[in-house]
């Protein structure tokens, strides 16, 4: 787990803690912490998830120096979705129908070319509009 250490070390001195100190708040014994920040010893789960609770992080940023952010791992279909509902409920729609699958699941493959087409042909016009 390199880097833990440091990332420990500057998030201790940010909230103006000795290690002893912290060792005593979270129950260690004396200097365990500082092995930590040493990286002479590896805290198991549960105590990394006490140092992310005591500091206000997540277990990820003192494992990987970041914070998890689960649209960064969605694929772009999906994170377009995601874009596109957020367009809708923005507009007052909380529920469109374009996006309901089990609403457009009884329509034929020439049904959705012809929506899709449509809506194309729309938003081209509307591009062609605004020029």
């Amino acid at each position: 787990m390199k880097g833990l250490g440091q990332r420990l070390e500057n998030l201790r001195e940010r909230s103006d803690y000795k290690q002893k100190e912290i060792s005593a708040l979270l129950g260690f014994t004396t200097n365990v912490y500082g092995m930590y920040e040493r990286e002479e010893r590896t805290p198991s789960l549960e105590t990394l998830v006490k140092l992310a609770d005591f500091f206000h992080v997540s277990v990820d940023y003192l494992l990987r120096g970041k914070e998890y952010h689960p649209s960064e791992e969605l694929p772009t279909d999906i994170l377009d979705l995601k874009r596109l509902l957020k367009l809708y409920r923005n507009n007052g729609i909380e529920n469109p129908s374009i996006l309901r699958v089990e609403d457009l699941n009884s329509l034929s493959a020439s049904d959705l070319a012809f929506l899709d087409k449509m809506v194309k042909l729309y938003l081209d016009k509307d591009k062609v509009a605004k020029k």
